[in-house]
């Protein structure tokens, strides 16, 4: 196989095909991720909620029963 030969011609169509081919879908990720980020826009401050939320319903459930042995 020589440098004239046909393999370095074919390797180069298919490296050049599959670089195009991961362009393609490095952008459609991209885009996906973008539209992720968009859509979860605002729940950054729903676990912090939950978290006090369900304390004070421990506190309110634990709070009568405490109570009982004073």
């Amino acid at each position: 196989m020589g440098r004239t030969s046909n393999a370095i011609r074919d390797f180069d169509a298919y490296d050049a095909a599959l670089s195009s081919l991961t362009a393609v879908h490095q952008d459609a990720f991209d885009k996906a991720i973008r539209d992720a980020d968009g859509g979860l826009r605002g729940w950054n401050a729903v676990p912090p909620v939950a978290a006090v939320v369900i304390a004070a319903l421990i506190i309110a459930g634990v709070r009568p029963r405490l109570a009982e042995f004073r």
